[in-house]
C-alpha cells in the first residue's frame, strides 16, 4: 500500500513537472499575459529583451506582410518594408517608452479592447492601439492611467499574442 501511494505521488510529481516545462515554452496566452510581460520589461529598462520578445522579422515577412495592403501593391518587398517601417520605428518607441516608464508602473489594473482589428486571409489577425488601466508613479505621487501605446498593434493567431510594435506616446 506504502508502495503505491509513492508511486502515485512520484507519477502525479512528474505531470507537474512536464505541464510546467510546457507552460513555460508557449508563448503568450492571452493579451493580460502580453500586458504583464511588456510592462515588465518597460519597468526594467530592459530593450534587448524587449526588442527580442516582439513578433520576428522572418515571420512577420512570410506571414502577415504577404497579406497587408502594402504586400499586396507589390512596391516593395518585406524584408526592405519590415526595416525601414517596422524595425526603425520600434527602436525609436521602445527608447521614448522606457524613458517615460522605466520603474513607474507599479500595477496593471486591466486590459481593454483593442480599438481596431483586421482580419487576414491566413488566420492572422491584427489588433491596434490595446488600452491598458495602469497605475503609475509620479512626482505627486501615484496615478491611475490608461495607455493605448504600449500595445500599439498585437498579431494574434490561434489565441497567442505578440507584439509587433509600440505605438507612438501621446501626452
Amino acid at each position: 500500500m506504502i508502495q503505491v501511494k509513492k508511486s502515485l505521488t512520484l507519477l502525479v510529481i512528474s505531470l507537474l513537472l512536464v505541464t510546467t516545462v510546457n507552460c513555460s515554452r508557449q508563448t503568450d496566452k492571452n493579451l493580460r499575459s502580453l500586458a504583464e510581460k511588456t510592462i515588465s520589461l518597460l519597468n526594467s529598462g530592459n530593450k534587448k529583451d524587449l526588442l527580442h520578445s516582439m513578433y520576428p522579422k522572418n515571420k512577420y515577412i512570410t506571414n502577415i506582410f504577404p497579406h497587408s495592403p502594402e504586400g499586396r501593391t507589390g512596391g516593395i518587398d518585406g524584408a526592405e518594408y519590415f526595416d525601414n517601417f517596422i524595425h526603425l520605428v520600434r527602436l525609436k518607441r521602445i527608447n521614448s517608452h522606457i524613458r517615460k516608464y522605466k520603474g513607474k508602473i507599479k500595477q496593471l489594473f486591466s486590459v481593454g479592447k483593442p480599438e481596431k482589428s483586421f482580419k487576414y486571409a491566413n488566420g492572422y489577425i491584427m489588433h491596434c492601439k490595446i488600452p491598458l488601466q495602469m497605475e503609475i508613479k509620479t512626482k505627486n505621487g501615484l496615478k491611475k492611467i490608461t495607455n493605448n501605446s504600449i500595445l500599439g498593434l498585437v498579431i494574434e493567431k490561434d489565441s497567442q499574442y505578440h507584439l509587433l510594435k509600440n505605438d507612438e506616446i501621446k501626452n
